[in-house]
């Protein structure tokens, strides 16, 4: 598993490779998208976070905690994470995670990933992870009961979805 702002970061350095550009949105709806097909073709997580079901969808809070200040415009920059490394608040530690070079079989997969999803956009990547029998719907409409605070979509919904899902 790795942290979600390691394949944010690696789906940011492929669209820069691009000369594309991201937004929170289109990132967000990419690493649930990519942690989806993981569980369904793998059988196991690829993000160590869980996933969220909010008003507006599936959302990976580190991911969106981390870039929500872009809004709708571009992300200029990779994300970091901060570690505190002991008591003192200032012994902090700012991180920029990655998947690891010698990760050769995620990678792969990634790249995958973004040769089949990296052409749409965030609205469009959204209207594929809101659909009636999506996790998120699943979720926020049936098992949330329609409460208006965010729910936890538990991994074996993912999986499922993804392993039933061959048009999305």
């Amino acid at each position: 598993m790795h942290p979600s702002i390691a394949i944010a970061n690696y789906f940011l350095d492929l669209a820069k490779a691009e000369d594309q550009y991201l937004t929170p949105l289109k990132l967000q709806k990419l690493v649930f998208i990519a942690h989806g097909w993981h569980l369904a073709l793998y059988k196991e997580p690829l993000i160590s976070e869980r996933v969220e079901a909010r008003r507006w969808g599936p959302v990976i809070s580190p991911v969106y905690d981390v870039f929500k200040y872009y809004g709708n415009n571009p992300i200029t920059s990779r994300g970091t994470m901060i570690h505190r490394m002991g008591q003192d608040p200032r012994d902090i530690i700012e991180d920029i995670p990655e998947v690891d070079a010698d990760d050769k079989d995620t990678r792969k997969f990634l790249d995958e990933v973004w040769e089949v999803y990296g052409g749409y956009t965030g609205i469009q990547l959204a209207n594929l992870t809101h659909t009636k029998k999506s996790p998120w719907h699943q979720v926020w409409y049936n098992k949330n009961k329609g409460a208006r605070d965010k729910a936890v979509i538990d991994d074996s919904i993912i999986q499922h979805y993804y392993t039933n899902s061959p048009n999305e």
